[in-house]
């Protein structure tokens, strides 16, 4: 058996064909028949062969159930189903007009003869005409249409009316709808609740389910009124009353009585509720502002208790008072009665010194706050004494006292003190002193430069008068003045300070009183500086605040020099403060600040008796973690963060994950960050491989912390779009992917695109989730399907390459006429513009366009207009459109010239020269003139010029002859001009 000529593989298409043997009968049975089953089959045996041709025609398709029109509410699913003849046969679902395509909210959906679509979510744009379309040649068509309609809104169960108190915490008004999804709105009193209740949260609208709250917070009396629930279909109202909370009186005032200056009282009352209000009254009336402001009588609320503070009470306090509140009241009586001021203990007399510092006089009385008046010999103290401090008024408890300063003799006489009670009084005896020297100066031994030295002595009274002498003579102001010498009064001592000590400070001493005199030697000697306690190794630790290298000298003013490994100490260290030379009375300290491995070495201090030296180490410092790391969740493609902190500034961390370093392909999207003492393992752009166990290191420690990166499943969040461009363009087609770090496919008719093998025809580019394939220098061979590949998802579209524009018919050879429109035309092979420039040469040369020249297209034809002709435009054009070409002649048609002024004929002298002149329209007409002598046509020559002046073209003949005579004619496209032209003989002269 043969098909189309080519023998049929009846082993190898076994399911195909099936060849049957009757007596003599050959039976050829194809199954599944498909259009390519149409062919001529043959049947060839030894004795001959037959063919035939057979025709697979359609299968002709009956709807046994057609599509009904349906309607829907917003957001349901509704299913179009259809019911046609057979069961194999691929149908196509159209939305007025447009097919619809499997996926998102469409599904296709098959069950034997039936055919379904099913649509999901359904939105207003969903309203219009369905078809499903069966068939390949003959279309079988059923339609229906959709309306979609709004669900209506009820309200199933309304609101009640709701009572509350007064700062109720909330009240709750609630009802019920028909539709879970339904939209409602509130009205308060007729009108919309203001936007600021529900901005600040004291009115709340809570949908649960089908149930609507409405919620008020902080329930006030100015709350009340009425409230409406509005649906779509109905609405429902209520009233809300909002009354007084009752403040009940639990426990009354009590009556109290006081004395007048106590300090304060406190009248006590409690109520039932914590924040109820009270109003308190003072003998029937509110208290005054004034009062209340000045913070005499304070409201005080603690809790259930209301208390009313008297402070600093007078008599006129007295009285009733009540606290009212919205529901009862509670009165007392508050009594306030004056308080005697006693004398308890009296004064007593009293004896005193001359110049002794102070003396105090003291008594008792029975208050604390008891006031009192002091007299000086039955008279008030003075002011002055008072505000000088040479007299102190002293209150301590019960106790009054009166202090006497700087006692001189004035200062006797008998003080009284006095109270609203009684009086009690005492004398005052002020006596002259001796000073006597109780202990005398001793002589003393110091050294050159020693910082000071000290002779003293003391005297039986500490306000007594010395003089110092020095080798029998006072000692001079000027040392007094710079502080060189000191004299110092010190209770019962007195001290002369000498500083600065050299050798003429030494010599005899005395101290002078009114009552003795006493003298020492103060002997001045050289002084050696000895190292007492030197130098010790030391080890210190890199990056310390400071370590201290001390030792101890003989002399607190011993001058030393300090050395390392040999060699003075540079100034440099020691102006920045990195080396500090401190001395500390006879300690001499050399101070390292923040030492580093550059410090170490051997240090060594010098005095003029002596040295010492050391050595200094510097370890490493172990870096301690202060700051532990903490485990991180996030999804792929967010930012992420481990951190820690560590005990000191540019310290070396390592990061580990698992275990191990992180490997270099993986720091590619990892930043590691160390900022003083905060080191970050930053993830710009977490991936699941970024997954694991993390571990920062240092000396000193190890933090660890898991890090789970949630994976976001593959997709695409837009379509992919599809191109039309020229040949040689290039075409764009970008997608956004579900997330940012993917690998995706490119396809072209189902074939992979390797961008790198592709020589630069194909780019990928992929920036955050967009990812973008460029076809670059499009031709023919790139139309078709482009199709993007993420993990199992899939985008397609387009790719359509319009072909290069060129010449379809070119151009014919024309005559254009001069100072009129030309037009010279070609037919391209496409409509639009693009796909390749059009450009127009005249004799090898680009035409600029603009001026005389213009382009116009006008569908598929492309014309140079010229406008207007001139001779140039005898010329040869050509037009190149894309990578072809078309060149044809036009000849210009020129304009005749007119003769707008005729022949001038002059009348000359025989020997003069003639002009004939002739005037023309036009001046490019030279080449076309002719003249003419008689009907004879004239040419130029020595005799004979032509001239051309503007659009008047001459003939000049020079020393005109009397043959010349005659009728001169010109003639230009075939129009002509004449003149007779006169040669007169020149007159006669004698010459003798």
């Amino acid at each position: 058996w043969f098909k189309s000529g080519k023998e049929i593989d009846l082993v190898r298409l076994k399911k195909k064909y099936d060849c049957q043997i009757k007596e003599c009968r050959r039976i050829l049975i194809i199954r599944n028949l498909t259009w390519d089953d149409t062919a001529e089959y043959s049947c060839e045996a030894p004795g001959g062969s037959t063919s035939c041709t057979m025709t697979v025609e359609e299968t002709p398709i009956e709807f046994t159930q057609k599509l009904k029109d349906s309607k829907a509410f917003l957001k349901e699913t509704v299913t179009f189903m259809c019911e046609i003849s057979t069961e194999d046969t691929e149908v196509h679902w159209f939305f007025n007009g447009v097919e619809i395509k499997m996926g998102g909210r469409y599904q296709i959906k098959k069950d034997g003869k039936k055919r379904m679509l099913v649509i999901t979510g359904l939105t207003m744009d969903d309203i219009g005409e369905y078809t499903m379309e069966a068939g390949i040649k003959t279309k079988y068509k059923s339609s229906a249409k959709l309306a979609v309609e709004e669900k209506p809104v009820k309200i199933e169960a309304g609101l009640k009316d709701v009572s509350a108190l007064e700062k109720d915490p909330e009240l709750i008004l609630e009802a019920t709808i028909s539709e879970v999804a339904g939209e409602v709105s509130w009205l308060w009193n007729g009108k919309p609740i203001p936007k600021e209740h529900f901005d600040s949260g004291k009115i709340k609208m809570i949908s649960d389910k089908k149930k609507r709250k409405l919620v008020i917070t902080n329930v006030g009396k100015e709350d009340s009124g009425e409230y409406t629930l509005v649906a779509r279909d109905g609405k429902s109202s209520c009233n809300v009353t909002v009354s007084d909370r009752p403040v009940k009186i639990k426990s009354g005032l009590k009556d109290v009585s006081a004395r007048e200056k106590d300090v304060e009282v406190i009248l006590e009352a409690e109520i039932t509720i914590p924040d109820g209000a009270v109003t308190w009254l003072w003998n029937g009336k509110p208290i005054p502002e004034d009062l209340l402001s000045s913070g005499r009588f304070v409201i005080i609320v603690d809790g259930r208790k209301r208390k009313l503070k008297i402070k600093d009470l007078e008599k006129a306090h007295s009285g009733e008072f009540t606290i009212v509140t919205n529901v009862g009241e509670s009165k007392c009586k508050l009594d306030v009665s004056d308080r005697l001021i006693k004398i308890k203990s009296g004064l007593k007399d009293v004896k005193a010194t001359d110049k002794d510092p102070e003396v105090t006089l003291e008594a008792e009385v029975t208050e604390v706050d008891g006031e009192v008046t002091w007299l000086w010999n039955g008279k008030p103290i003075p002011e002055n004494l008072l505000s000088s401090g040479k007299f102190q008024i002293i209150a301590d408890g019960k106790k009054r006292k009166l202090k006497i300063k700087d006692l001189d003799k004035g200062d006797a006489g008998e003080y009284t003190l006095k109270t609203n009670a009684g009086t009690s009084a005492c004398k005052l005896a002020v006596e002259d002193r001796p000073v006597k020297i109780k202990s005398g100066l001793k002589d003393v031994k110091a050294m050159d430069k020693d910082p000071e030295v000290t002779l003293e002595a003391e005297v039986s009274e500490a306000d007594g008068a010395v003089t110092w002498l020095k080798n029998g003579k006072p000692i001079p102001q000027e040392l007094l003045d710079s502080g060189k010498v000191q004299i110092i009064a010190d209770g019962n001592k007195r001290k002369l300070k000498l500083k600065d000590l050299d050798k003429d400070d030494g010599g005899e001493y005395t101290m002078v009183t009114n009552d003795g005199k006493s003298s020492c030697k103060l002997n001045i000697a050289d002084r050696p500086v000895n190292i007492v306690a030197g130098l010790r190794d030391a080890d210190v630790v890199e990056n310390s605040p400071e370590a201290a290298l001390e030792a101890e000298v003989s002399e607190a003013d011993g001058e030393v020099t300090w050395l390392k490994n040999g060699k003075p100490i540079p100034k440099a260290l020691l102006d920045s403060g990195k080396l500090q030379i401190v001395s500390d009375g006879k300690k001499r300290k050399l101070v390292i600040k923040t030492p580093g491995k550059d410090d170490a070495g051997e240090y060594t201090m010098v005095t003029k008796d002596g040295k010492s030296s050391c050595k200094m180490g510097v370890t490493d410092e172990p870096v301690k973690i202060t700051k532990e790391l903490a485990p991180v969740k996030v999804t792929e493609g967010d930012k992420a963060e481990l951190a820690c902190e560590v005990h000191k500034d540019n310290a070396q961390v390592q990061w580990l994950k698992n275990g191990k370093p992180i490997p270099d392909k993986d720091l590619k999207n990892i930043k590691i960050v160390a900022d003083g003492k905060t080191h970050k393992l930053i993830f710009l752009d977490a991936e699941p491989k970024d997954s694991g166990e993390y571990s920062v290191k240092t000396t000193g420690g190890t933090s660890n912390a898991n890090v789970n990166v949630k994976e976001i499943p593959a997709g695409f969040t837009s379509t992919l779009n599809g191109a039309e461009c020229e040949y040689g363009e290039d075409a764009t087609f970008a997608v956004e992917l579900t997330k940012p770090k993917a690998e995706v496919k490119w396809l072209l008719n189902g074939k992979p695109i390797d961008p790198e093998r592709s020589r630069g025809k194909y780019e990928v580019v992929g920036t955050g989730t967009t990812r973008k394939l460029i076809v670059h220098n499009c031709n023919g061979k790139d139309n078709g399907e482009i199709t993007c590949v993420f993990g199992d998802a899939q985008a397609t579209s387009q790719l359509t390459v319009n072909e290069p524009v060129g010449i379809k018919k070119g151009l014919e050879n024309s005559v254009l006429k001069e100072e009129e429109k030309g037009k010279l035309t070609v037919e391209l092979n496409r409509d639009k513009p693009g796909g390749g420039d059009v450009k127009w040469y005249k004799n090898g040369k680009e035409i600029t366009l603009g001026g005389r020249y213009k382009m116009q297209r006008d569908g598929n034809l492309c014309s140079l207009l010229i406008d207007p002709v001139d001779l140039t435009d005898n010329a040869e054009f050509t037009c190149m459109a894309g990578d072809t070409s078309t060149s044809a002649k036009a000849t210009v048609d020129e304009k005749p010239g007119l003769i707008v002024s005729e022949l001038q004929v002059p009348e000359v002298i025989e020997g003069e020269k003639a002009e004939f002149v002739i005037g023309l329209d036009r001046e490019n007409k030279a080449d076309k003139i002719k003249w003419f002598k008689d009907g004879k046509e004239v040419y130029e020559s020595s005799r004979i010029q032509l001239q051309q002046r503007g659009k008047n073209y001459i003939l000049v003949l020079n020393r005109a002859q009397m043959e010349d005579a005659g009728t001169w004619s010109c003639e230009i496209d075939g129009s002509t001009s004449a003149g007779s032209f006169v040669v007169k003989e020149p007159p006669l002269r004698i010459t003798s």
